[in-house]
């Protein structure tokens, strides 16, 4: 199967995947082709401008593209429950982050490798490794923000290298001006961007400056949800140890990705008098307790 047709698959599967609650993903991946082509280019043509920017709209269709290439290499963790959970937690420090208004998606991948990632758009992945090592919501909350930090500063967008996202555009500008079809230049274009962000993600990681702000970011929308401010910090410190002795399931990355220590070491202090009331945590234990990891 080519890369344009596995793009064309693959956005048709995210479309799907979000009103199908994140379950059944093989399904949707034996949808028509022929729709899928259709319906590409359509999203081509709606959400693709004559403009040097990136709307929210290109963002948002970017990250379904990323998210779905990134599930033909790890599966969902079928468990409607805990994926619910993890939305509502995530949902919550994404409503007070500096883009409130972003329809923020989050889902759990069935691997024991310990990591999570941010898709453009506000597409966020946590593994179920990472989460069996958790001890509170709060920890929870602390790694989904900062991954709600990188949608919130676009470093996704960030990561596509030079002006390949000029030439996407300049090619739909293009297309507005035909009456149908799909420009296989478009969907290579595209595709090369989405090769971009994923390649970021799963192999490279982010670059240091972009670590070191989603922490910052992170620890303050946690904050600024009720959540205990020193989380982060104890979240990085648990990753340090495994760092050190060297965790087989820890995700390792190369490039200019920086290790927990240096994170450590760029994380500032948190707010005085930002911490929760005894009885707030007790209530968020509890409730995670219950999800049993």
């Amino acid at each position: 199967m080519n890369r344009q047709l596995i793009l064309i698959m693959a956005w048709a599967v995210l479309l799907g995947l979000v009103a199908a609650g994140c379950v059944g993903v093989d399904e949707f991946i034996r949808k028509d082709p022929i729709a899928a082509i259709q319906s590409v280019g359509r999203v081509g043509k709606a959400a693709l401008t004559a403009s040097s920017d990136i709307t929210e709209e290109q963002e948002i269709y970017l990250g379904r593209s990323v998210s779905a290439r990134l599930l033909t290499q790890y599966r969902l963790y079928n468990n409607a429950r805990l994926n619910q959970y993890v939305n509502m937690v995530g949902t919550t420090v994404g409503m007070v982050s500096d883009r409130p208004d972003l329809q923020y998606h989050f889902a759990v991948l069935d691997t024991d490798e310990v990591n999570a990632f941010a898709a453009p758009g506000g597409y966020i992945f946590i593994t179920r490794g990472m989460l069996r090592g958790l001890e509170n919501e709060d920890e929870l909350a602390a790694i989904l923000a900062h991954e709600i930090g990188h949608a919130s500063a676009k470093h996704g967008l960030k990561s596509i290298k030079g002006d390949l996202w000029k030439k996407v555009v300049m090619v739909a500008a293009e297309e507005t001006a035909k009456s149908q079809g799909v420009n296989p230049e478009l969907l290579d274009l595209f595709g090369q961007a989405t090769d971009n962000v994923l390649g970021t993600l799963v192999t490279v990681g982010y670059s240091q400056p972009m670590e070191f702000e989603a922490d910052r970011l992170g620890q303050t929308y946690a904050a600024r949800a009720g959540y205990d401010p020193t989380a982060t910090g104890k979240y990085i410190a648990m990753m340090v140890e495994r760092e050190r002795t060297k965790d087989r399931t820890l995700a390792a990355r190369l490039g200019t990705h920086p290790s927990f220590e240096a994170r450590q070491g760029k994380l500032p202090a948190p707010e005085a008098g930002n911490v929760p009331d005894r009885s707030a945590l007790e209530v968020r234990q509890q409730r995670f307790s219950r999800i049993g990891l």
